[in-house]
């Protein structure tokens, strides 16, 4: 698919991650969040716009959770795609991430 991800800052160490999550673009995500993320104690990390994802998605996702934990730093995983959520469930990391689950609106 050739698609790129983005990594948009929404402010106070808020960002929305956008495109694909993938094999192609793993490394790309890692260098970003990395200066991207290196000024925040607090991560919030909305993936509502992630279209596309795999394993190494996951890989990324656990990444960044080492990191801040290794960081001393709190992280949130907001809107984590379902597919990302079922592959955490089959390789049995689901309770590595902090995925915030979002409250119904009334």
């Amino acid at each position: 698919m050739g698609q790129g991800i983005e990594l948009e800052s929404l402010g106070n160490g808020r960002f929305l991650v956008s495109g694909a999550l993938t094999f192609a673009t793993a490394n790309m995500a890692l260098a970003e969040s990395q200066r991207l993320f290196e000024h925040f104690q607090e991560l919030d990390l909305d993936l509502a716009h992630v279209d596309e994802s795999d394993s190494a998605g996951l890989a990324v996702l656990i990444e960044w959770v080492s990191r801040a934990g290794r960081d001393g730093k709190e992280i949130r995983l907001r809107h984590v795609p379902r597919q990302l959520e079922a592959l955490a469930v089959i390789s049995e990391v689901e309770s590595l991430l902090p995925i915030v689950e979002e409250e119904a609106e009334a």
